[in-house]
């Protein structure tokens, strides 16, 4: 795959064979997919990386309406489930609105132009869960739960924190279960249960984390077709993964789970597929980066990293199973890079994908005004640089 193709279409690559036995399209007397005699079953998804809204995106916004943000990216919010990780707690106003100093609370008006732009899944398990306390995570299943989008991951009783989350759709059942690595304010003991951490305090994937997470993969495999983990984790600002990342992530392999989608580190990291011992094959994304996201050179960051704050990716994938076979594997796996755009002064915010930018909105760039490294050209590199073995590992 040449660079320019990477650079300047939206890629569509078909994974197939994701359990050892290759699908059958067997479509008799003309059915269609759909037929209930077609053997086929297909569930369409399409995830980003973490929403996070910051202090500009509030002011820049009028009345909180984010229409015209979300415009540019609205067609590729399309599939049975539209699934964001919400960084941010939807506490209202009711519990002080914040946007800096790494204690967020968005107002509840957020939800609902999340549901207006498309999505209709939350994952909420991140380590910003408790910054509004136990209000906090109330009220942010409350708004949620208004604005009609299916939460997951978050909980505000213990009985709602033992039961696991399944997506139905097209005759298949998923499992999405919902984890991150550790709670920046540390709930009290009576509020542990509301979110799930595969790490110690001490951020060590240890025995018993890994059998808690092996328990709830099989826990999960008996009651679905297929399962989906969505998890907070690795370093921040950096493409380099982490130990915790490749041990947690090879239980999951080898426990059977089909689609691992990371969030975290602010920055795009890369993908693979991993294969274990009896030949079941893992999709993983280490991370989507950022989709909303606001702030401009921070000092945790190198300059590179500080770009790649305002770009992530869109992942479009199926998850189709079989009945005939009784096989589960991914397919038409589509990545779509995505720039969080807007003006000096942090104006005019507006997602666009990195298809339709162009240098000349690069160079007047909030970020480009102090790191010159903001270039389309550079963006369009990492992207490259992240993804192109990938793309092509798929497409042999």
């Amino acid at each position: 795959m040449t660079k320019r193709l990477f650079l300047f279409t939206l890629i569509l690559i078909t994974l197939v064979g994701c359990q050892t036995a290759k699908p059958v399209e067997y479509r008799p007397g003309g059915d269609g997919i759909d037929s209930p005699r077609n053997p086929i079953r297909k569930v369409d998804f399409t995830f980003t990386g973490d929403l996070l809204f910051e202090q500009a995106l509030y002011d820049d916004a009028e009345n909180y309406d984010f229409g015209p943000y979300f415009e540019g990216i609205k067609p590729y919010l399309v599939g049975d489930f539209v699934v964001a990780n919400q960084e941010v707690v939807i506490g209202g106003a009711e519990l002080g609105l914040s946007g800096t100093q790494f204690i967020f609370n968005a107002p509840k008006e957020v939800a609902f132009e999340l549901a207006k732009a498309g999505f209709n899944v939350l994952t909420l398990s991140n380590n910003h869960v408790y910054d509004k306390g136990f209000p906090g995570v109330v009220n942010t299943l409350k708004y949620v739960k208004e604005a009609g989008l299916l939460p997951v991951g978050l909980y505000d009783n213990a009985h709602d924190a033992q039961q696991m989350t399944i997506l139905e759709k097209n005759g298949m059942k998923i499992a999405l279960l919902s984890y991150t690595y550790s709670i920046n304010r540390k709930p009290p003991t009576e509020y542990q249960f509301i979110t799930n951490v595969f790490l110690t305090p001490k951020r060590v994937f240890d025995q018993e984390r890994e059998n808690k997470l092996r328990a709830d993969i099989r826990k999960a495999k008996a009651v679905s077709d297929a399962v989906i983990v969505s998890i907070h984790w690795g370093a921040e600002f950096t493409y380099n993964l982490n130990t915790a990342q490749r041990k947690a992530v090879a239980v999951m392999n080898e426990e059977g789970v089909d689609l691992v989608i990371g969030n975290h580190p602010h920055t795009p990291q890369t993908a693979e597929v991993l294969t274990s011992s009896t030949g079941k094959r893992t999709v993983v994304f280490y991370s989507l980066g950022n989709l909303v996201s606001a702030e401009t050179d921070d000092a945790r960051a190198e300059d590179a990293f500080d770009v790649m704050y305002q770009t992530g990716i869109l992942v479009q994938a199926s998850l189709i199973k079989n009945t005939l076979t009784n096989t589960v594997y991914t397919d038409h796996i589509r990545i779509i890079p995505v720039v969080n755009h807007f003006d000096r002064g942090r104006v005019n915010f507006r997602l666009m994908p990195l298809s339709a930018y162009t240098e000349e909105l690069a160079s007047q760039h909030a970020q480009h005004q102090t790191i010159p490294l903001f270039t389309k050209a550079f963006i369009d590199d990492q992207m490259e640089l992240l993804y192109g073995d990938f793309l092509n590992s798929l497409n042999p």
